[in-house]
């Protein structure tokens, strides 16, 4: 999911059923509190969030001009290649 600042889905292309205004949404206040968090604590610019459960991961990484991506796994994604995933996305987006 694409994520706007606000916390609007910009874009979606999601495989299984989930309320992305809810997603979008709640990652974005992540996102702003753990920005504030950082830097409370003298931790520098945040680059992403990742939260991990018993199903899987949620993982939130800034973006240029402030809007986020953020990706959701199941419990037995291997986290190595979902973060080199995200950093090719990342790529392929900021060039188009």
């Amino acid at each position: 999911v694409i994520i706007s600042e606000e916390g609007l889905p910009l874009a979606s292309f999601v495989r299984v059923q989930i309320d992305e205004d809810m997603i979008s949404a709640s990652g974005a206040a992540l996102v702003s509190a753990a920005i504030t968090t950082a830097e409370n604590v003298g931790k520098g610019k945040l680059n992403q969030v990742t939260l991990k459960t018993d199903k899987g991961y949620l993982l939130f990484t800034k973006m240029e001009g402030g809007t986020i991506l953020g990706v959701m796994t199941s419990e037995k994604a291997k986290l190595g290649v979902i973060l080199m995933g995200i950093r090719e996305a990342l790529k392929d987006l900021i060039s188009s």
